[in-house]
């Protein structure tokens, strides 16, 4: 008799180090995410379940996360607009999420905002020789934090 395809669940927890800076539509946002550990083996593959954003500033940011099955070409640094080389999107590229406004609630009378996006089934499986996958937050909405740290992203995956 055969394992069962998704035995375990884990959470990836990333702090994205942000600029303080105005950041435009488009931009960038923090750098590129190692999503360590994707997979329990080497080249074993997970389902994206969930992903959480919380900013602890009460900004509910609209954005993008492309996901990578390895690390990308990524020619765009935090709060620039995103240049992914077109082969590099053909090649490693494995699909994206988005957050809307209305993924977001606001907590503690609006100085905290919790986004989730639930049952993204999105295959996320790394390259042969890793564990890892990457992912990319781009800005959708203008926006302008006033702490480094202020997000935290939080992927729930379904491990082989």
């Amino acid at each position: 008799m055969g394992k069962p395809l998704v035995s375990y669940t884990t959470m990836i927890t990333v702090t994205a180090s942000v600029s303080t800076s105005a950041y435009a539509t488009n931009d960038q946002l923090g750098g590129i995410q190692t999503l360590t550990r994707t997979g329990r083996e080497n080249q074993a593959g997970s389902v994206l379940h969930s992903v959480t954003v919380i900013s602890s500033e009460g900004q509910a940011p609209e954005l993008d996360i492309l996901f990578f099955n390895q690390l990308p070409d990524v020619t765009s640094t935090d709060n620039a607009a995103i240049n992914v080389i077109d082969s590099e999107l053909r090649d490693k590229c494995v699909g994206f999420i988005n957050f809307s406004a209305t993924d977001y609630k606001l907590i503690n009378g609006q100085s905290a905002a919790i986004g989730c996006v639930r049952n993204v089934g999105l295959v996320l499986k790394p390259i042969a020789g890793s564990q890892d996958c990457f992912a990319v937050p781009i800005l959708r909405t203008a926006v302008t934090f006033t702490s480094s740290n202020s997000l935290v992203f939080k992927y729930e995956l379904l491990q082989d």
